[in-house]
């Protein structure tokens, strides 16, 4: 197999990420196919297979969480979902992205309330803490990379792989377009936990693309399930960073049909009892 640079820090320890996904990849059982190859439940008959990550671990830590003052929209034809539009990620600012993580649902529900009126601007999505390397072939992977365990690097690889800890300087106003693909615009959130928030994007203005109802669902799905979970995932070896409220639905179903129902892609084509219906 492939071996992996993954500039290792002090004590030859793996530098790691936060990956923060606000697509399909906040379900774990989607985002899991980046990490162990294969297909995503539900997807087209179109569906091109993607080998997985060299270290296919599942990550240290999941949160949600809470992105402002930026937007999402559904755009392009994506044959993963049958032709239909998939999630972009635009900053209203250059600048680094104000930002929440769900460590607590009771703190993070009032926080959503507050933007009860302006939905159009907040995004939210999932963050997992994972090994560089993991995060390489990711963005591979969505880039149309799908072999990421070859005897030879892909050409994002051999871009990404030693880049950890010099991509910081090379961040102007805390993106850099890398490739003139979906995906090829990396985005710095921010920090967490000593540790770099990263999430890409296109560097297009994309035109809105109505959102196939499986990939809808896929996220939804996700994002409830992000917090009714709010525990550290399978093989978590940290000790708990936050505590979690015993109730599980402080964050309901109609808190996502409201946020949904202000996204381009979606708001034009669904109404409030057919997300309902989706999610349930």
């Amino acid at each position: 197999m492939l071996s992996i640079n993954n500039e290792e820090g002090l004590n030859n320890k793996p530098s790691y990420v936060w990956y923060c996904s606000y697509g399909s990849n906040c379900n774990f059982e989607r985002f899991k196919v980046y990490l162990e190859g294969g297909r995503p439940k539900n997807c087209g008959t179109e569906a091109p297979e993607v080998s997985g990550s060299r270290i296919s671990k599942l990550p240290h830590k999941s949160f949600p969480i809470l992105l402002k003052n930026c937007k999402l929209l559904f755009a392009k034809h994506s044959r993963t979902w049958n032709g239909g539009g998939v999630c972009f990620f635009y900053r209203n600012q250059q600048i680094e992205v104000p930002f929440n993580v769900c460590c607590n649902v009771n703190d993070f529900c009032k926080e959503i309330n507050t933007h009860k009126d302006n939905l159009d601007n907040i995004v939210i999505g999932r963050i997992y803490k994972i090994e560089w390397s993991q995060f390489v072939d990711i963005v591979s992977q969505e880039n149309g990379q799908r072999y990421c365990k070859e005897e030879h690097l892909n050409l994002i690889q051999e871009q990404l792989d030693n880049k950890f800890h010099q991509l910081h300087n090379e961040l102007i106003d805390n993106e850099l377009v890398l490739f003139n693909t979906w995906y090829g615009k990396l985005i710095r959130i921010g920090h967490y936990e000593d540790c770099p928030i990263y999430t890409f994007t296109t560097n297009e203005n994309e035109i809105p693309n109505r959102v196939n109802e499986h990939y809808l669902t896929t996220i939804g799905k996700g994002i409830l399930e992000s917090f009714h979970s709010l525990k550290e995932l399978e093989n978590n070896n940290d000790d708990d960073a936050c505590q979690q409220e015993e109730s599980n639905n402080i964050f309901t179903v109609q808190h996502l049909v409201n946020y949904f129902l202000t996204k381009e892609g979606v708001k034009e084509h669904y109404d409030a009892k057919m997300l309902e219906e989706l999610f349930q």
